[in-house]
């Protein structure tokens, strides 16, 4: 008989002690149409990671106009000071993907000199690259973001990226995301987010359950799944603050 042992993880990545965000590395998807919060839920995910990572990056048209990005930024400039990176040369904020490529490029190899430096390396470094009211079609057709999201738990990335339809984006970042958080749709978008999420765990008419209790607890709530947990009872939570499971 062959024994299938599972491959050995890279465990030198700092970890989060909110149990729905683990483990690190994360690629996290928030699907909602305009104004119902996806910002709001990126910011949330970023303040309870903020200690974890070590580089940012921001892609958003709005940065500069919704002051909901202030403090955040804020606290991205002030940990570059501390560290002495200076944002000229480590630049954090995007209006476009154009820097996409150059940001992950520079992750990587920040990341692979310090893995072969060897194993007295006891914490690798993070980034966190933020996705946010970017042109659909930028976001479909990207192969840079394709492979990032398949590559990023090798080098350390993780994605909080927000989205106004599920199909949008391509089927490698769907397939390859970590979390999923959805507020209220319109019912052609969460016909489609359910014929991929229901199935394994849940039936469709479940699915539908749980996502009707978390969206109308309060007039911003919001569904969390993970997408890949293994565990049901760790699966569903409304926003990111109680788990709750299928009947």
């Amino acid at each position: 008989m062959i024994q299938v042992r599972g491959s050995k993880s890279e465990n030198r990545w700092s970890q989060t002690e909110h149990e729905i965000f683990q483990p690190l590395p994360l690629k996290m998807l928030t699907v909602s149409p305009s104004g119902f919060g996806k910002t709001s839920v990126i910011l949330a995910a970023a303040d309870a990671l903020f200690e974890h990572m070590d580089y940012w990056a921001i892609f958003s048209k709005s940065h500069m106009l919704d002051p909901a990005w202030g403090e955040l930024i804020a606290r991205i400039r002030f940990l570059y000071r501390q560290r002495g990176l200076d944002e000229s040369e480590q630049p954090f904020l995007f209006e476009n993907m154009d820097h996409l490529s150059k940001v992950l490029q520079t992750q990587k190899q920040r990341v692979q000199e310090l893995k072969e430096a060897g194993e007295h390396v006891h914490r690798l470094p993070m980034l966190c690259v933020i996705l946010d009211d970017i042109g659909l079609e930028a976001t479909k057709y990207s192969r840079v973001l394709d492979n990032g999201f398949a590559m990023s738990r090798h080098y350390g990335t993780n994605w909080l990226c927000g989205s106004q339809l599920w199909r949008s984006l391509s089927v490698a970042v769907r397939k390859n995301a970590d979390m999923l958080t959805i507020h209220r749709l319109p019912t052609r978008e969460f016909l489609a987010v359910s014929e991929e999420v229901a199935g394994s765990w849940v039936t469709p008419q479940q699915f539908k359950e749980l996502y009707e209790y978390a969206v109308s607890r309060h007039g911003h709530g919001f569904l969390t799944i993970r997408l890949k947990s293994k565990n049901p009872g760790k699966m569903f939570a409304a926003d990111f603050s109680s788990w709750i499971q299928p009947n």
